[in-house]
């Protein structure tokens, strides 16, 4: 399926949006279920974020896109990759504070989610044309394919050990 940059990084978002609500959902005793869903979100945030910063950020500035708005977008991510996942992880086994972190990382994730949405995207689609918007995603795409697999293959070498 080819999507343009946008539409990629939205259909992401919506995927990672009803995975944090699953987790939010799950209860103490699902222990099994929230480790899952805790690597999946934390790989599926990591993968997003470095086609974010790697190939659409660079574009969506060096065509006139605001710097405010690129700016808050890094520090986001940086807030819920070096601070929100880490203590999610940490928290596991303590049932009420691993509640309140993971709802966190929810309004976190989904309070970017939206300003990127309703800023970032609108601007990208000013300043750059379809055909830049389609390159960026299929670029966007190869580096997410070589990611989820390299991933992948990092998890299945893991569970060999």
């Amino acid at each position: 399926m080819k999507l343009n940059a946008i539409e990629l990084l939205i259909h992401d978002h919506h995927s990672v949006r009803k995975k944090l609500i699953k987790l939010t959902e799950t209860s103490g005793r699902e222990k099994a279920k929230q480790r899952r869903l805790m690597h999946d979100i934390q790989t599926q945030l990591t993968i997003h974020r470095v086609i974010e910063e790697d190939i659409f950020y660079p574009a969506f500035k060096t065509n006139g896109g605001d710097e405010i708005t690129y700016f808050e977008a890094k520090r986001q991510h940086r807030t819920v990759e070096d601070f929100v996942l880490p203590d999610l992880l940490e928290s596991q086994g303590h049932d009420a504070i691993f509640a309140r972190i993971s709802r966190q990382l929810r309004r976190l994730v989904e309070q970017h989610a939206d300003e990127e949405e309703k800023v970032m995207f609108r601007q990208a689609r000013e300043k750059l044309s379809k055909q830049e918007l389609h390159a960026l995603g299929s670029a966007m795409q190869a580096r997410k394919k070589k990611l989820e697999k390299q991933y992948a293959q990092n998890a299945e070498s893991s569970h060999r050990r």
